[in-house]
């Protein structure tokens, strides 16, 4: 369930119909065709308004080494539900810094690995998104790199 968040008059609300949505994920799994569900981008506050009889399995935000979201986490952990990081190199930016570079130069491993390992190590899901083959090949680490990162 991705919802828009509206802060009004220092209230939080949850954009949309979130009780009709929540009613058809409902017949969904009542009717079996569904297992679990999951949110993306809710904040510490939306998770305040949700129905404690509809349970989640996950909340889906961007997150990455420059973007974090520490409390976002926190929150979502607090209810029950995993965290999966969205854009979780940072959309390639993150890969230049100094950090994740120099652990990368020490480990004998690609900046992407040393990220997804973070995440990794963090509990995270972790999807990245990659169009380029090299990149996508670099990320499937070989048995040395995969050695090295355990060691790390």
């Amino acid at each position: 369930m991705h919802t828009v968040f509206a802060e009004i008059a220092g209230r939080a609300e949850l954009g949309g119909d979130v009780a009709a949505g929540r009613a058809s994920f409902e017949a969904l799994r009542r009717d079996g065709k569904v297992l679990h569900f999951g949110v993306s981008n809710f904040s510490p506050a939306q998770f305040e308004l949700l129905d404690a009889r509809f349970p989640l399995a996950t909340n889906q935000i961007e997150l990455h080494p420059s973007f974090q979201q520490p409390e976002t986490q926190q929150a979502s952990r607090e209810h029950g539900l995993a965290v999966e990081a969205y854009a979780p190199l940072g959309q390639a930016k993150d890969l230049d810094l100094p950090a994740i570079t120099r652990i990368a130069q020490e480990k004998g491993v690609t900046p992407g690995q040393v990220v997804l390992r973070w995440h990794l190590q963090e509990g995270r899901i972790v999807i990245p998104k990659s169009v380029t083959p090299e990149r996508i090949a670099s990320v499937l680490a070989d048995d040395e790199a995969r050695a090295a990162l355990d060691t790390a």
